[in-house]
Formats: C-alpha cells, structure tokens, sequence
C-alpha cells in the first residue's frame, strides 16, 4: 500500500519572489504558487510571467501546484499554460462547480504537456469545491478523473455562496466538511484537504482545528504562513501510540489470522479485518513519511503568506 503524503499545502502568491523562495523552505508537503486571489487583478499578467523562474528549480524539497484562476475568467487558459510550460507538478482549480470542467482541463493539460514535453498525464488536478453546487454534486463531480486524486474545500466563497457566519469553532463549516469526505470515498478519491485556518496567531486552534479535521477524515490541509506547516504537518501524522498500536495489531492479527481466526481481541479492543486494515493504513503512513525528503528548518514568520 502506496500513500502520497499531503499533510500540509502553504499557499505563497505568485508576485513576490522571496516568498515563493521561503514557502519551498517551510517544510511543507506541497507549496501552491497562487495566480487567483493573492495577486492583485493588475498584476495577473506578470504574476504569470514569473511562474518559469519561480519554479525553474527541478531538485525542489515539496511538490509544486499552482492555483490558476477559475474557468469564468479570461485568465484561466493562460495561467494553465504557464504553469505547465514551469513544470508545476499540479494546477490547483478553484470554484469547482460540474465534472465537464475537470474534463475540459484535464484535456488541455494533455496537451500542453504534449506541446510542452512534459509526460502526458503527469501534472496532479486539484479541485478545490467551495460553492453550494459544488457540493451538493461533489461526488458526481469528481468521478472518473484520472488527473484529480483528491479535492480541496474552500471556505472563504463557500461563506459567500451560502451567505454563511462562520464562528471560532467553525461548526457551521462542519456539514460541508463531511459532504466532502463522503463525496471523496464515493468518487474513489484519496482523503480530501480541509481549507485554511485564518486566525495567524491562534496557533493552539490551529492543532486543535486539524485533530478534529483529521479524525473527521482530512488527510491534511492547505495552510497561509509558514508558521502553520508544522503544527498541521504534526496534526495529521500518525502519534507514536498509533504506529505503536498498529504495528502490534498488524502483528497478533496476522498470527491469528494464519491460524484461521479472523477476529480476535487485542488488549481491550475487538480487531477484525477493517480494523487490521485500518491499522495497515496507520503503518503505510508512516513509511511515507520516512521516505520523505528531509524538511529544512521552518522559515521565520514574517507576514502572511497569501
């Protein structure tokens, strides 16, 4: 069993190159390089310009995505483009609404690495859901997609779309949460990756946000400072306890199992096969983890990053 850790993605805006260069020293699992929101509309076209240089480095410590605009603007074509011509490792697309917009960009990703000799299928597709029809289509929407592995929640429309108040404990995001993680396993998709955390400061709510996250079904999140990748990083790796108890249930219930049980006790706890599945899932985690890169140490918070 192969896992593809994404715990943390830092978005950095695609208009200040000391940025970008810090957000690939944070230690994050995937920077996203973002040509929507943080850049300015009168900036757009230079913003897209730099993507070449920004991203010229192939050795980089994380995966490279760029946010492009969304599929309304006249923008989204040309920000595909050029970040396929960088060698983004994936396009981040938001305000997904139906599956024929991931059909029409997963076409024109092939060709754009065929124009562009990168290999044709290659580039990730991330789906980021954050309107009232996204979600309520969401596993419709991302079915059959070979590119989109797993998709994203964006909260900052979705509070627009639904004309939502969202509190310090975001219970009014929960819903939307769970739609996403259903729609995901229904679409065969990898577990999907919360929105941001705003609150710069609140670094204890930010643990305390992606715990909840991760046993909600989370595999991670995307983040807006460098100050947040570890914390979340930390939130959504597996404990010692966990790989300890895994390890030992993987262990007793593969004895067992080989004597003919296929259900046992271990400890206090009942384990049949989703348990021991469960537990081989904890396990292929942290063999993922080690095979990492090693990450540099934090960069120093210096404002935010998006």
């Amino acid at each position: 069993m192969t896992f593809r850790v994404l715990r943390s993605m830092l978005y950095v805006p695609a208009d200040n190159e000391r940025r970008v260069g810090k957000a690939f020293q944070a230690g994050a699992d995937a920077v996203i390089v973002d040509l929507e929101d943080a850049v300015a509309a009168s900036m757009k076209v230079e913003a897209r310009a730099a993507l070449s240089h920004l991203l010229a480095d192939r050795d980089r410590p994380c995966a490279a995505y760029v946010r492009v605009n969304s599929m309304d603007t006249p923008n989204c074509l040309e920000d595909i483009e050029a970040a396929v011509a960088a060698g983004a490792d994936g396009i981040s697309l938001p305000m997904v609404e139906r599956s024929a917009q991931l059909y029409a960009v997963s076409w024109i990703l092939a060709q754009l690495e065929l124009k562009h000799g990168r290999e044709v299928g290659g580039t990730d597709l991330l789906p980021v859901l954050e309107t009232g029809v996204g979600l309520q289509h969401a596993a419709q929407v991302l079915s059959g997609h070979p590119r989109v592995r797993h998709a994203g929640l964006g909260i900052g429309d979705l509070q627009l779309s639904l004309g939502l108040e969202v509190g310090p404990d975001e219970a009014e995001v929960w819903p939307y949460r769970r739609m996403l993680v259903l729609a995901s396993n229904a679409a065969g998709l990898d577990a999907p990756l919360d929105t941001v955390y705003l609150d710069l400061k609140n670094l204890d709510g930010l643990r305390a946000a992606s715990l909840a996250s991760k046993r909600a079904g989370f595999q991670g999140r995307r983040v807006i400072h460098p100050s947040q990748v570890e914390v979340v990083n930390e939130a959504y790796s597996p404990t010692n306890e966990e790989i300890e108890r895994a390890e030992r249930i993987v262990k007793e219930f593969d004895e067992a199992e080989a004597s003919g049980l296929a259900s046992m006790r271990i400890g206090e706890d009942f384990v049949d096969y989703p348990i021991a599945q469960r537990a081989e899932r904890v396990l292929a985690i942290r063999d993922a983890l080690q095979n990492h890169k090693p990450a540099p140490e934090p960069a120093a918070p210096d404002g935010e990053s998006r």
